[in-house]
């Protein structure tokens, strides 16, 4: 269920401001405000690598020594 809270959470975001990209950390907290467990939180890094292997959100690495990856969500129009 983790990876659908990180998912609808991503989207959610996505809606609200579309340029914007986030980083594990960011997600973990903005899991946490919304009063997800540990378990859920703890995952999100390997949520967010699953997730991304299956096309539902992009992934981005930013900088070169102090290299991190932020993630956004896919907007699908049916």
């Amino acid at each position: 269920m983790s990876q659908q809270d990180v998912l609808e959470w991503l989207v959610e975001q996505r809606c609200t401001d579309c340029d914007k990209w986030f980083r594990v950390k960011d997600i973990q907290e903005g899991l946490k405000e919304k009063g997800l467990g540990n378990g859920t939180i703890k995952g999100v890094a390997n949520d967010l690598l699953c997730l991304t292997a299956c096309g539902d959100i992009v992934m981005r690495n930013v900088g070169l020594w102090n290299s991190y990856k932020e993630f956004q969500a896919i907007i699908k129009i049916i």
